[in-house]
């Protein structure tokens, strides 16, 4: 599938979420889903004029969908979009350049494999200040998710043997919280990474129209919110 682009995941959830609605098969109103869509709260920036609306619909629903059909085919997309963006945000974080270094600005691991030399005592210093700062900054955005109506849902590992029959690299709020404090995790990027990673595994193993995936998606907006605001204020950006 080629890479799926994030006006093409917030329109296909516009659509769907407006069938659902009125609850019929077929084309939804077009005026009702652009409304949808610049109401939306992930849509600032994103322009889609009725013309490329309508290509783009074409493009990924058939003519006369049933509402099963469309929450399928946008639940393909979502997932599709979220395995995207890990897959970024670990090559980034691998390569220790990219656009993560403008979002969250040094990328630690990175920085510490540029040279094979020992860390002097200033250096050594003035990195664990860095990460003390990044995880004054981590903690609480961490205990602000755990808060929130639908994270019980994702505040402790799975005990189900069959997630991991799906899921391959679980993870949850308690365990990022627990690789934030001993370092695993010590920079913007990474943090967002084990998020996003949550998330997709969520959409991964729960059906579209379940109510575990559609707290999965109402989180993972308001996330995606708290993130940009964590982004804009990160101490570290060079």
């Amino acid at each position: 599938m080629a890479e799926v682009e994030l006006k093409t995941i917030l329109f296909a959830q516009c659509v769907t979420r407006e069938a659902q609605k009125h609850n019929h098969g077929g084309r939804p109103d077009m005026k009702r889903v652009m409304k949808r869509l610049r109401n939306h709260p992930l849509s600032v920036g994103i322009h889609l004029s009725s013309q490329e609306a309508a290509q783009l619909y074409s493009k990924i629903f058939p003519r006369r969908p049933s509402v099963a059909v469309l929450e399928s085919a946008t639940a393909d997309l979502v997932k599709e979009y979220i395995k995207t963006e890990v897959n970024k945000l670990e090559q980034d974080l691998e390569e220790g350049a990219g656009p993560l270094n403008q979002r969250f600005g040094r990328i630690h691991k990175a920085v510490e494999s540029r040279s094979d030399e020992p860390e002097n005592a200033h250096e050594k210093k003035v990195r664990h200040e860095a990460v003390k700062r990044f995880q004054g900054r981590a903690f609480p955005l961490l205990d602000d998710f755990m808060s929130w109506r639908s994270s019980s849902f994702f505040a402790q590992p799975v005990t189900e043997s069959e997630y991991y029959e799906v899921v391959k690299a679980p993870t949850d709020l308690k365990t990022i919280k627990a690789q934030v404090k001993d370092g695993t995790i010590t920079s913007g990027a990474e943090l967002e990474r084990e998020i996003q990673r949550m998330f997709a595994n969520s959409v991964m193993y729960n059906p579209w129209n379940s109510s575990m995936s559609e707290w999965t998606r109402e989180m993972q907006q308001e996330a995606e919110l708290r993130l940009a605001m964590f982004r804009e204020f990160d101490e570290d950006r060079r």
